[in-house]
């Protein structure tokens, strides 16, 4: 069984990971992680200051995540994939290129809250435009 699971760099999209290792037990687990480079205030001033450190950082942050995923949970079976792009469109693209994938596992809300207000939730568009099985995993009480 192929899951899915897309992440941001934040703690929120870590509740997804945990409930899809303790639902689907024995699984291959592939971490999606989408960066958005122009995701934050700071990082557009970073951009256009000095793109080379920017994306060291970027690469160093992205690193880091990956060891801790793996930390966390050692004893699943899960690889990691990077893109960068507007998180709601990427996870679709993802999702269409690979039909092997047996369901996403999704957190219901992410790190960019105000843009569940303007623009829309990224969770609730993959839902709608996803063709595969789909979890979304609601924040802990």
């Amino acid at each position: 069984m192929n899951i899915v699971v897309p992440m941001d760099l934040s703690s929120h999209a870590q509740l997804a990971l945990k409930e899809a290792t303790q639902l689907f037990k024995g699984a291959n687990f592939i971490i999606l992680i989408v960066v958005d480079i122009i995701d934050e205030p700071e990082n557009v001033f970073d951009w256009q200051g000095n793109m080379y450190e920017s994306k060291i950082h970027l690469f160093k942050e992205i690193n880091a995540f990956i060891e801790r995923q793996k930390e966390m949970f050692p004893n699943a079976s899960i690889e990691f994939d990077v893109c960068s792009g507007e998180a709601k469109h990427e996870i679709i693209h993802y999702a269409r290129q690979h039909n092997e994938i047996d369901c996403v596992v999704i957190g219901a809300t992410s790190k960019r809250a105000l843009s569940k207000v303007i623009l829309g939730s990224t969770t609730d568009y993959v839902v709608k435009h996803i063709n595969h099985n789909i979890l979304v995993v609601r924040e802990e009480i």
